[in-house]
């Protein structure tokens, strides 16, 4: 979860990160990492916008989600978020 403490979006997926963690435990770990604080690591993964969340598979990155966009526009924008990043996840488990 590549976040800012400034950043409201990033304050909504707060919880939804959380809940993943939990739902996910033992299957997929969850990491915070400060854009303000860390700008060379997100500038490394080319993080442009956040929140935003990058999932890795053997160390290495195998697809980026953005979800600022959709926080704006949907109806229930936090269930998008949370479909977003299942998304992601089962990308990271596949094959």
């Amino acid at each position: 979860d590549f976040w800012a403490e400034w950043c409201g979006p990033c304050k909504m997926m707060g919880p939804i990160v959380t809940q993943m963690a939990k739902e996910y435990a033992g299957r997929a770990h969850f990491a915070k990492l400060n854009t303000d604080q860390n700008r060379g690591i997100a500038s490394q993964f080319q993080v442009m916008s956040i929140p935003n969340f990058i999932v890795f598979k053997g160390g290495k990155p195998v697809g980026q989600i953005q979800i600022q966009s959709a926080l704006g526009t949907a109806s229930d924008p936090l269930a998008v978020a949370h479909h977003d990043v299942k998304i992601g996840l089962a990308i990271a488990n596949s094959p």
